[in-house]
């Protein structure tokens, strides 16, 4: 049984006003090749596995996956949206959750 972290207390967005989230599933083939294993618009979870780090759009190969799925959702978050999530692996898998910031900017 995996154990699970609160959304809220490690989400740098508002999980109140979030309901939808891109999750990708993706498999490892080694030499720097990524299978999307499968793609989903779905609602966010109330938390995330312990071992569940921020999401870096930064990332050339993440922020690949998160396009990748977004088209493959035909989701278009918008030119100016800043996209915020949880990477995890489980069962030999790379889980990708990425959804739209809605913190206030200060």
């Amino acid at each position: 049984m995996s154990t699970l972290v609160s959304l809220v207390l490690h989400s740098e967005s508002c999980a109140a006003t979030v309901e939808k989230m891109l999750h990708v599933v993706v498999l490892d083939m080694r030499n720097k090749v990524d299978r999307i294993v499968s793609t989903g618009y779905v609602d966010m979870p109330s938390a995330f596995p312990a071992n569940a780090t921020p999401l870096n759009m930064d990332d050339p190969r993440m922020r690949d996956i998160v396009t990748i799925g977004l088209t493959q959702q035909g989701v278009d978050p918008g030119d100016d949206a800043t996209l915020v999530g949880r990477v995890y692996q489980d069962g030999g898998y790379l889980h990708v959750a990425a959804w739209v910031d809605t913190t206030p900017d200060d």
